[in-house]
């Protein structure tokens, strides 16, 4: 029976220091979980003010990833430190310390009572009846004990408080705020929504594509609260330059609804790709890109010219669109692009030809003929845009260089003179041509008839040449007779189509046709007047010769 009571006793005294320990637990977690609600709405609430006053405003899309990552990391650092660094599993040697603090009158009778395991009561050298003395004095003692006391929930009284207010506050503010909440956690789901304002832009201008140098106006519509003007903010598409500020105007035509407004910029003669966004009131739109497209710009050029076929030359290649090309040339253009293009018109003087644009759209070929100097120009349809837009380039020429009519100069005979019938002609020319010989004939005319023309040599395609060629003339010319006059010259042609206009006839020479006493006599007195130059010209180099020489002496004499 006493066995009975005294494990009674002690299932008691272990049962209230665990209610005890219980208690203590449930204040842990009561303190715990207001500690993290109020950093959970505090962190809330700090994550929207980041948002709508940075984020939102920069244009962004949510909060992104840092922002939530650390939030995560403050609530679980409160977590640990004010929650769960404090739950201990059940020792009630703690609890009797505590009981004991709370109550000295015990005098450690409980914590000696905890400490006592009842298998040592079975051993020999143990006082039983101490033991049990010791046991019995403590039931009583603690009989009218509520150990629950150590824990006071008073304590948490403030916390308390600023948990309720925390959450009083947040659920007035999430009354009022609703939309703004709700775009809030939205955004921080991920969607792509902005905050509600005051004024909202309903309309923006968007996907605008305007001609280089043409003009475009931005337009934006808004409801709700209308302001009388708004910003229209500029900066060049890409770049990181501060945003240019320009007015937006309110239209002054009265709308169909008073709720709503239109707003309006121009921009002048526009150059380059811009981006902008329009702010009114408190609302701003998204970034906007206005395209400006250019003409069509030409990387590279080639340009196969193709020379006459009588001019035997292989085609040659050039990279220049201004050029000086041979005669009748055959012209073949390569243009490669630095954007699309969807056809090119070329401009001449006399006629007007449609380019062939490739498969890629950067690559136009055309081919022109240049029987004369001529001008041209281009004519774009860009193919970037979808709207075609035209553009007119500069001019550029073509200048022919003119195939030169042959040049002929008739060595021998060097002079005009006497022969007879039996005399040997010796002809000698020199022909010269820029692109290349046909052919000679002697061209010759007895006493003013009718021009005869033999053949007498043939240059394939030379570009300089001697005609070099013998008549006997009785035989050539029958009708030969002592006191006719032979006129006669050399005349060549190139390879030119125009065979007549391109013919070069030599300075012609003519021989009285005398008896061969006449002739001897003729002959002695050119040969007398060729010795009489040779003699003169002899003593004239003779004498400057002496000169120099008396220079050369009066040099040395002089100091």
């Amino acid at each position: 029976m006493a066995d009975e009571n005294n494990n009674n006793a002690q299932n008691n005294i272990e049962s209230k220091l665990r209610q005890a320990f219980e208690r203590h637990r449930r204040l842990i977690h009561i303190r715990g979980a207001s500690c993290l609600l109020i950093w959970l709405i505090a962190l809330t609430i700090l994550s929207f003010i980041i948002d709508w006053g940075i984020f939102a405003r920069a244009g962004m899309s949510g909060l992104g990833i840092v922002l939530p990552m650390i939030n995560v990391a403050i609530l679980l650092w409160v977590l640990w430190k004010d929650w769960l660094k404090h739950l201990q599993r059940f020792n009630p040697l703690l609890v009797a310390l505590e009981v004991e603090e709370r109550h000295p009158e015990l005098s450690s009778l409980l914590v000696s009572y905890t400490e006592l395991d009842p298998t040592i009561l079975n051993q020999p050298n143990i006082s039983h009846e101490l033991l049990e003395a010791l046991r019995s004095e403590a039931v009583v003692r603690t009989q009218p004990l509520d150990f629950r006391e150590i824990v006071d929930f008073k304590q948490l009284k403030t916390l308390l408080m600023v948990c309720a207010g925390v959450v009083l506050i947040s659920g007035a503010l999430s009354i009022s705020w609703r939309d703004y909440l709700g775009a809030f956690f939205k955004r921080l789901g991920g969607a792509e929504v902005s905050y509600p304002t005051e004024t909202e832009i309903i309309e923006v201008s968007q996907g605008l594509v305007v001609k280089a140098g043409d003009d475009a106006i931005i337009q934006a519509k808004a409801q709700k609260v209308l302001p009388e003007s708004g910003l229209l903010l500029v900066r060049p598409l890409g770049s990181e330059v501060e945003w240019k500020s320009l007015p937006l105007v309110k239209s002054s035509a009265t709308a169909v609804d008073a709720t709503q407004a239109d707003y309006s910029r121009k921009l002048e003669e526009l150059v380059r790709d811009i981006e902008y966004r329009v702010v009114l009131g408190d609302d701003e739109s998204e970034t906007q890109a206005l395209r400006v497209i250019r003409s069509p710009r030409v990387t590279k050029t080639i340009v196969k010219i193709s020379y006459p076929e009588y001019m035997k030359l292989d085609p040659i290649t050039q990279d220049q669109l201004n050029l000086e090309v041979p005669e009748s040339a055959t012209l073949n253009w390569e243009l490669r692009c630095d954007s699309k293009v969807a056809s090119l018109k070329v401009k001449s003087d006399k006629e007007v030809v449609e380019a062939v644009v490739d498969e890629t759209g950067k690559i136009v070929r055309f081919e022109m003929k240049a029987p004369t100097s001529f001008k041209y120009s281009f004519q774009w349809v860009e193919g970037e845009s979808g709207k075609n837009f035209k553009f007119d380039d500069v001019q550029h020429s073509i200048k022919v260089r003119k195939d030169r009519i042959p040049e002929v100069a008739l060595v021998r005979p060097a002079s005009d003179g006497m022969a007879t019938v039996e005399k040997t002609l010796r002809f000698v020319a020199q022909a010269d041509d820029d692109y290349g010989l046909n052919e000679a004939w002697v061209v010759y005319s007895v006493d003013g008839s009718n021009e005869q023309r033999v053949p007498a040599h043939s240059f394939k395609g030379a570009k300089g040449d001697k005609v070099n060629l013998s008549w006997k003339l009785k035989d050539k010319i029958k009708e030969l007779k002592p006191g006719m006059t032979l006129s006669f010259a050399i005349e060549v042609s190139d390879g030119h189509p125009d065979k007549i206009n391109h013919l070069r006839r030599s300075m012609t020479r003519q021989l009285r046709i005398v008896e061969p006493e006449q002739y001897l006599t003729w002959f002695r007195e050119e040969l007398s007047q060729q010795r009489d130059e040779i003699r003169r010209a002899h003593e004239s180099e003779k004498d400057s010769q002496d000169r120099v020489i008396q220079l050369k002496e009066q040099e040395k004499e002089t100091p």
